[in-house]
């Protein structure tokens, strides 16, 4: 992309990309959600807390994949009895 806004806070039917993961979370019935964040992510914070002010966040510091993404949330997942994995993007 080229764009200096991060991809998931580009807007697509009046909604974030950010915003489809976690509303299909809420339909299936999820109660914590954990949002992993790197590059931009006060934006990305800011963006999620406004459509969840609940939401936790986990900070991937470098962009290495999905693998390295879910392992930067394990500590807030800590407990939980099952984990479902969305795409933001």
């Amino acid at each position: 992309m080229r764009s200096t806004q991060p991809k998931v806070l580009h807007t697509i039917l009046d909604r974030p990309l950010i915003g489809y993961p976690l509303a299909l979370s809420d339909q299936v019935g999820i109660d914590k959600k954990v949002v992993v964040v790197g590059e931009a992510r006060e934006a990305v914070e800011a963006c999620v807390r406004q459509m969840d002010p609940s939401a936790h966040f986990a900070l991937q510091a470098e962009a290495r994949g999905t693998a390295d993404a879910v392992r930067a949330a394990l500590d807030e997942t800590d407990g939980f009895d099952a984990v479902l994995i969305l795409s933001g993007d």
